[in-house]
């Protein structure tokens, strides 16, 4: 892991140094850098390196690079503060980071007080939509996966009765995932009902819900977990049967999916706002470039970031690489050419941008909705 870091670290240096004699705009990169739990790591890093590339080989912003300065939040809250800090204490303009709604949501104080952007490329809680503040995003509200997959559930699976298994350490996007999820449900003439909330996961309890749940007429279960939790819960539902569906969120894709066991549960369903079986031009040029650079499969947070940087990028190239004018200046240009299709940002600063739905094959995932033309 350390020696991947230095690998960036130096390679963004290069870029830096190859890009101009101007200094370098400083970047705040943070995010759970070591751990696999919580989704971000190496396609998160990478994807990241990718984005800083393209645009110091474009010129940078007017002659200046781009540099990333990195902070491991570690996936925890009560680290965020400390690691948002230092990184604005040597320099970053604006952060860009954090894996999760939990860890974005104890950044929000930071920001607030130095007035700097923060740049999200996967929180997706509705408790930061609809306010003016220094948080972007390029990424929907958990409202509209959750929609999205209730409505893919009773109208293409014909599922009528749904029970979820939630990871409370992340409430400001499970809690409100779910609470989507099961109005969605009601609306379509469906329900879906909570099993089991844990912050402490026991899979021995969680076993006797589901259970419990089946053995009165339950047809699926919903795994509003992390990454890991998704993989050992979904191995407990299907000891307790094995032909039921499983329904995830966008939470439960791991770094580079097919790689290293890092595979999400076979025939799990969910959605993303990335299409893995696209034919954009730019998103298969990403993929060639991503995959002979890092030897292994493209995912959905290498996509997600590289993308942030762009937005970032575009909006730094707007305020004249002032960090004060970000917030303003991405609202201005509003939208943005994603690698796979446009990404709406509104004047709140949230994202609107396509979901599709896709199903883990062999542990690969592959759309399944909207169906291919």
């Amino acid at each position: 892991m350390k020696r991947v870091c230095l690998l960036v670290s130096a390679c963004l240096i290069l870029g830096a140094v190859a890009c101009g004699k101007k200094g370098p705009i400083l970047i705040g990169v943070v995010g759970d850098l070591e751990s696999e739990q919580h989704g971000g790591d190496s396609g998160f890093r990478n994807g990241v390196f990718l984005g800083i590339e393209a645009v110091n080989d474009r010129g940078g912003i007017d002659g200046r690079p781009l540099q990333a300065l990195t902070g491991n939040d570690q996936g925890d809250p009560d680290t965020v503060a400390r690691v948002d800090e230092k990184l604005v204490a040597s320099g970053a303009v604006a952060l860009l980071g954090h894996n999760t709604s939990a860890t974005t949501a104890a950044a929000l104080p930071v920001i607030a007080r130095h007035r700097i952007l923060l740049m999200g490329p996967e929180a997706t809680s509705s408790e930061f939509a609809g306010k003016k503040d220094f948080f972007v995003r390029d990424e929907v509200r958990e409202q509209a996966f959750a929609d999205a997959l209730a409505e893919y559930a009773v109208k293409t699976m014909k599922l009528s009765s749904v029970g979820a298994l939630i990871d409370a350490k992340n409430r400001p996007f499970t809690k409100p995932f779910f609470e989507a999820f099961q109005k969605k449900m009601k609306a379509l003439g469906s329900e879906a009902e909570p099993l089991y909330l844990y912050e402490v996961l026991d899979t021995v309890e969680a076993g006797r819900q589901v259970d419990a749940f089946l053995s009165r007429g339950g047809q699926a279960v919903l795994l509003v977990t992390n990454g890991a939790d998704t993989r050992n819960l979904a191995q407990m539902v299907r000891r307790v049967r094995d032909d039921v569906p499983l329904l995830g969120t966008p939470w439960a894709i791991p770094p580079a999916v097919g790689m290293g066991g890092a595979v999400p549960p076979e025939d799990l369903v969910l959605p993303l706002t990335w299409d893995p079986d696209s034919r954009s031009p730019a998103y298969l040029e990403f993929k060639k470039t991503y995959e002979q650079r890092f030897s292994h499969p493209v995912d959905y947070h290498a996509v997600h970031a590289y993308e942030a940087v762009q937005i970032l990028a575009k909006g730094l190239e707007e305020a004249g690489g002032k960090a004060e004018r970000l917030p303003q200046a991405i609202a201005k240009t509003a939208q943005f050419e994603g690698l796979q299709g446009p990404i709406q940002i509104d004047p709140y600063g949230d994202a609107e941008r396509t979901i599709y739905i896709s199903r883990v094959v062999g542990g690969r995932l592959h759309r399944v909705w909207p169906p291919a033309k």
